[in-house]
């Protein structure tokens, strides 16, 4: 089966562009060495902009810089047993206080 050849008048998705904390690190190295226009063609070479020095010595300056190349998102599922663990510590913690049964609102709207 023949290949089709992409269509031109369509733009391929763009993907954001992901640079490591090593890279990150290098740029900024360079750029504190570099002079003004030195700084300028830096950027224009990796196709960067000024707000990521920004950025990146922020982060440098917190101690952060490796935590921002950390996949971003929804936390994985801790799975059935660390819910029913939790699940249980709250129980616990209920009946504890005089509540029996789970925590209100633990299971939905409550059958009364």
């Amino acid at each position: 089966m023949p290949t089709r050849a992409p269509n031109p008048e369509t733009l391929e998705k763009p993907r954001r562009r992901r640079h490591s904390a090593k890279f990150k690190l290098e740029i900024l190295a360079q750029a504190d060495k570099a002079g003004p226009g030195e700084t300028a063609e830096l950027l224009r070479k990796h196709g960067l902009y000024s707000s990521h020095l920004t950025t990146w010595r922020r982060a440098r300056e917190l101690g952060t810089l490796g935590a921002l190349a950390k996949k971003r998102g929804p936390k994985a599922d801790p799975g059935p047993v660390k819910r029913s663990a939790c699940h249980a510590a709250a129980c616990t913690t209920s009946a504890a206080r005089g509540h029996h049964g789970p925590p209100e609102g633990a299971h939905g709207p409550s059958a009364r």
